[in-house]
């Protein structure tokens, strides 16, 4: 597949050494399951977080906007080689934050856009506390985040009180989607839980244009000031910012990251 081949060309023009041929193999079939399905033109950007290297991690499979490869955002400390595994890439909880470069206006509106992970192991007493993104403006946050007492609530955007809140299922994947100004649905799945809506559809209306922020992975929450707060002490194999997805494309989706990292060895459950 073309964008397997690019992928592991960029990594080497990042300064990472080639990727084995197994992992450009699984990512080549991964390639083919998303179109398949109709979805490769769907993604702002998309990271599989290859465990061949750190470089191979960071470099996203898809970029059709963002950062090549994703970077270490300001004031956070850097990813290390020792972060990495093949299950993915851990959090430390305190102050090691990804940006990865898409900004919320890259989505097309507020009332169409997604957001998928895949929280492969949980690690630390803060795992599931806060999971997620944010185009940090003080009001057009979109992410995922869990407190202690294992509640979640996913917003897009939150001066629109577009709140999804239930009990946390733990590790696994999730995909957050937004189809109109009245509709944002979340949907989950693991290996032991068919892919399925998590909470009740937010009928909140949400029509608040999203500022030209950065999104960054493992904050849920960043000050203006450039202080980090919240960040993820999970272990993430996946990530994705899309256009918003119904729950037969979430699903096609699903599969296939699945099939993807059983491919290559770790950062499913």
């Amino acid at each position: 597949n073309a964008l397997a081949t690019d992928w592991a060309a960029r990594v080497v023009t990042n300064g990472g050494a080639a990727p084995s041929g197994a992992t450009v193999t699984a990512i080549s079939d991964f390639c083919n399951a998303l179109d398949a399905a109709s979805l490769t033109s769907q993604f702002l950007a998309l990271n599989v977080f290859a465990p061949d290297s750190l470089i191979a991690c960071l470099t996203p499979l898809i970029h059709n906007f963002g950062n090549d490869p994703w970077s270490t955002a300001a004031t956070a400390l850097p990813f290390v080689a020792g972060d990495l595994n093949v299950s993915g890439l851990v959090g430390d909880g305190i102050s090691k934050v990804l940006d990865s470069g898409v900004l919320g206006t890259n989505f097309l509106s507020s009332a169409n856009c997604g957001l998928t992970i895949y929280n492969a192991i949980s690690a630390g007493s803060n795992d599931l506390r806060n999971l997620g993104f944010t185009d940090y403006t003080g009001s057009n946050e979109i992410y995922f985040s869990t407190d202690t007492t294992g509640n979640y609530a996913m917003q897009m955007p939150s001066s629109a009180s577009t709140t999804i809140s239930g009990a946390s299922p733990g590790s696994g994947y999730y995909s957050l989607n937004r189809v109109s100004t009245t509709d944002l649905r979340l949907y989950y799945a693991q290996s032991f839980s068919p892919h399925a809506q998590l909470g009740s559809t937010s009928a909140a209306l949400a029509a608040t244009a999203f500022g030209a922020y950065s999104i960054y992975v493992y904050a849920t929450y960043l000050w203006n000031t450039g202080l980090w707060y919240g960040t993820s002490q999970s272990r993430l194999s996946f990530v994705a910012m899309h256009n918003g997805f119904s729950a037969a494309q979430s699903a096609s989706l699903y599969a296939a990251v699945q099939a993807l990292r059983v491919a290559l060895g770790g950062g499913f459950v």
